[in-house]
């Protein structure tokens, strides 16, 4: 009996592993899907190149590094800024390193050696046309861009906008852009795929109270006051603890007519 005993808590053990390594394997996989090996999507002719945000960091130790496209050794010092094109947002991969440009090289740094110091968004400069939005959510992304409702968000990071499409997987209209501002480089809102949630008119979280909430990705989309520094950022820069800020009239918008289960990408 001892020894039935014993295989059996052996065999939960083993599940639990396998529970717990699938979690970390379905997250890998949702940020892996959606970003490609430079953070960048290949442009389609007649369409603009889209991006994900990219971030300057500056190394805390010395790093020895191979070059992604050479294969070639890279010694970058410590306090070297670099620029991170692919961000890895899995904290739970111990040793994550995240893709960086240092001096015309491609190396791969771990996390965990990198002090992000400021978002490197674009937004300021424009937002992409809406043929070439379409066209991401159509075609460039269309396996991930498939939703339970008629809506679809995605999020994009690079622009610091909220684009909501009409109609269906490999049909999506665009609908209605907002700016935005999202988690700033200590406390990221990350690349990855889910759906809204739930949705709470008033809801705390981090301590904090907030209004018109729609839940994603462990934070959500929420009302913030269009002034002071959100105005100043909205739709050019970075801000938020992780969530994603919209003016009271696109909050009360998204909160009216975003359904549960809506799928969400952030790029």
């Amino acid at each position: 009996m001892q020894s039935a005993s014993r295989k059996t808590v052996g065999l939960l053990l083993v599940m639990l592993g396998v529970l717990f390594l699938l979690g970390t394997w379905r997250f890998a996989m949702a940020q892996d899907e959606l970003d490609d090996d430079d953070g960048m999507e290949a442009v389609a002719a007649g369409f603009q190149k889209i991006k994900t945000i990219s971030w300057q960091a500056k190394t805390t130790k010395k790093i020895k590094a191979t070059d992604k496209n050479t294969g070639e050794e890279v010694k970058i010092k410590k306090n070297t800024s670099v620029v991170v094109v692919k961000r890895n947002y899995n904290i739970k991969i111990k040793n994550a390193a995240s893709r960086c440009t240092y001096n015309g090289h491609v190396v791969m740094i771990p996390n965990k050696f990198l002090q992000y110091k400021k978002d490197l968004c674009t937004g300021k400069a424009g937002d992409y046309n809406t043929p070439s939005k379409e066209h991401f959510v159509n075609v460039t992304k269309s396996e991930v861009c498939r939703s339970k409702t008629n809506r679809l968000i995605w999020v994009s990071l690079d622009k610091q906008r909220v684009n909501v499409f009409k109609g269906a997987k490999g049909n999506w209209e665009l609908e209605k852009v907002f700016l935005t501002s999202t988690g700033k480089p200590n406390k990221p809102t990350p690349a990855r795929v889910d759906v809204v949630n739930f949705k709470k008119m008033d809801y705390t979280i981090e301590g904090s109270h907030v209004t018109y909430f729609v839940e994603a990705v462990g934070s959500g989309f929420h009302k913030w006051s269009y002034s002071g520094a959100f105005k100043r950022r909205a739709g050019k820069h970075t801000i938020s603890h992780g969530c994603i800020r919209l003016k009271p009239k696109d909050a009360k918008w998204m909160f009216k007519n975003i359904k549960e289960y809506t799928r969400v990408l952030i790029y």
